[in-house]
Formats: structure tokens, sequence, C-alpha cells
């Protein structure tokens, strides 16, 4: 299968797994005990997170990088991923920053509170998912860019259902299931879309330039995983009281995946 084959079908497994998420967590809305399945469900996605980010995209990034400049003994590569945990950070804080001044204006209760926190939500996953999808779309080797597209793969549901999961549950947003199908799909479309830029980035350069392209979008890629699931899902999940073990279980098996994942890949 030619690398533009393997990308383009990446395009499309990874639209169809970010709405199976999306709707999985519709659908266990219904169910008698939602709020706990939504909790369990959004840890899970967050221990793949970790995996992914931890084992397997950060030490692709640390391993070239140790290819192109086996000369250079500083650890560039965990350096980028802390500025990208930092920026990810900023747009963050941007987020909450807008959302404040919002609220000011117009007084907003909490449903509006939990809104924004779904919203900001969204805003992060989006910008993790285009990293991702970027540092899939700089790949050069069919090899590399199937074993990416398998880590993307790995987490793109969880995410769609972590998101779904707090839209659901943020109120106002919550109660319009048409408005939550279109921020699903406005999320969705958003690894894709970095494939797509990645991909013309990885055409325009060649050599070295685009290895290093590679590199920098997967420690990119890797501290948005971190960022996503310590600051956006595991804190907020684990102030709540209650089901700890269930919540640590669950975070857990999600690692674990991916650990287990880093066997065959």
């Amino acid at each position: 299968m030619s690398l533009l084959a393997i990308k383009a079908l990446a395009i499309l497994v990874i639209l169809l797994t970010a709405i199976l998420g999306g709707l999985a967590a519709m659908r266990t809305r219904r169910a008698r005990d939602a709020d706990r399945l939504f909790a369990l469900g959004s840890l899970f996605g967050a221990g793949v997170f970790l995996g992914a980010g931890l084992i397997h995209v950060l030490p692709d990034s640390v391993g070239l990088f140790a290819q192109l400049y086996p000369g250079i003994d500083y650890p560039v590569p965990f350096a980028i991923a802390a500025i990208g945990l930092i920026a990810v950070l900023a747009v963050d804080r941007l987020g909450h920053w807008l959302q404040a001044r919002a609220d000011t204006v117009r007084h907003a209760g909490d449903g509006a509170s939990g809104t924004a926190s779904a919203m900001i939500l969204l805003m992060v996953l989006s910008f993790h998912s285009i990293l991702a999808g970027a540092a899939l779309g700089v790949e050069d080797s069919a090899a590399n860019s199937l074993v990416l597209l398998l880590a993307v793969v790995a987490h793109k549901g969880s995410a769609a259902f972590a998101l779904t999961s707090g839209l659901l549950r943020a109120g106002p947003a919550g109660d319009s299931p048409r408005r939550v199908r279109v921020l699903l799909m406005l999320f969705a479309v958003m690894t894709p879309l970095g494939i797509l830029l990645g991909t013309g980035l990885q055409a325009t350069l060649d050599g070295n330039a685009a290895r290093i392209a590679e590199t920098l979008f997967d420690a990119f890629a890797a501290a948005t995983f971190v960022y996503v699931a310590t600051l956006e899902i595991i804190g907020p999940e684990f102030r709540a009281h209650g089901r700890s073990s269930a919540k640590l279980g669950a975070l857990t098996a999600g690692l674990a995946v991916m650990a287990l994942v880093a066997l065959w890949l």
C-alpha cells in the first residue's frame, strides 16, 4: 500500500472512529448510571492518552532526533514537549479568560460555566488533534505511518467519548443533541485536517528537513496527549468524590492497552 493510500485510509478510519466514540457517549446518556459511565469512559480515554504520549509518540520523537543528531546530548525532544505543554496551557488559559469576560457581560449561571468547561475541552482536544494529525501527515515511511495511525485511532474514539460526555454533562449544551452532534463533527475533522496539513508540509520538504518536522510534531503531539489526560480529564474527575477505585481501574486499563500495543508496534 502506498504512503498516500495509507494517509487517505487514515482520514476515513479516524473520522469513523471519532463519530462512533461520540455516538457511544450519546447512547450511554440514556443509561441508568450515565454519569458514572461517562466518568469511567473519560478516565479510560485519559489512560490511553498517557500511553500514546509517553510510550509511543514521545519515544518516536526521541529516537528520530537521535538518528538525526547523534552528537547532541541535550534532550531536545523533551524540551520541545515541555514547551508544547506550556503552549497548550496557554491556549487553555486563553479560553478560560475569554469565557470569563463573556460570563461577566451576560452574568452567566452554573449551566453556562459547565458549557464553558466543555467548550474549552473541545478547543484543547482540537488543537491536540491537529498536531497529532500533522505528525502522521509528515511521516515519510509507510510502516511508521501505520504505527502512528494505530496510536491515533486507539485514542480518537476515547477522545470523542470524553468530549461528548463533557458536552452532555454541560447543562444547556447537553440539552441540545443537534448542537452536540455538530461539535462532535467539528472535532472529528480536526485530525484529518492535521493529516492534510502535514502531508502538504512533507511534500514541500525533503531529506532531513522533513524528518526534523516529524520530530517536532511528534514531540508537540506527545505534550498535548499528556496535557489533556492530566489537566483536562484526570484532575477534574478525581476531584469529584466517590468511586476512586473504579476510576483508578479505568485509568490503569486505558494505560495498559497502550502498553500492550507497544509490545507489537
